[in-house]
């Protein structure tokens, strides 16, 4: 699963609706992204979370826990050797690892959960609620 920076757009009016963004390659995500713009219907090939089968859902749970493996864990690890040694500057390690274990995997899977309900209620989402300017 790779990360690629892109402009994303509306496919009708053209209008950017995020310029640079930092986009997964992944499968989640609503199929279909209404325009605020020209209110044209955009779909892509993204799944909602609760649609994916199993072997999708593995995919995406097996990147999440890697990732959480590699960010989270390793320096939870790595900050509780050096706490034990009496080196405290390995805290950071240990805090970041308690961080990144708790809201890498649990906060990521709910907002995939917040998402899929938000797309039920309209049956899309909005250009700006998928791709908010921040």
């Amino acid at each position: 699963m790779g990360t690629v920076i892109k402009d994303v757009k509306c496919g009708q009016c053209g209008d950017y609706w995020r310029i640079g963004v930092e986009e997964s390659d992944g499968l989640c995500g609503p199929p279909l992204i209404k325009c605020r713009i020209c209110n044209a219907i955009n779909k892509n090939n993204r799944v909602l979370f609760r649609d994916l089968n199993i072997v999708q859902k593995i995919r995406v749970y097996g990147n999440l826990v890697l990732s959480v493996l590699f960010f989270g864990i390793l320096p939870l690890i790595f900050g509780m050797i050096g706490i034990f040694k009496g080196e405290y500057f390995f805290v950071i390690f240990f805090i970041i690892g308690v961080f990144y274990t708790w809201f890498g995997l649990f906060k990521q899977i709910n907002y995939y959960k917040e998402r899929d309900v938000l797309y039920d209620e309209k049956g899309f989402l909005w250009s700006d609620e998928e791709y908010p300017n921040d």
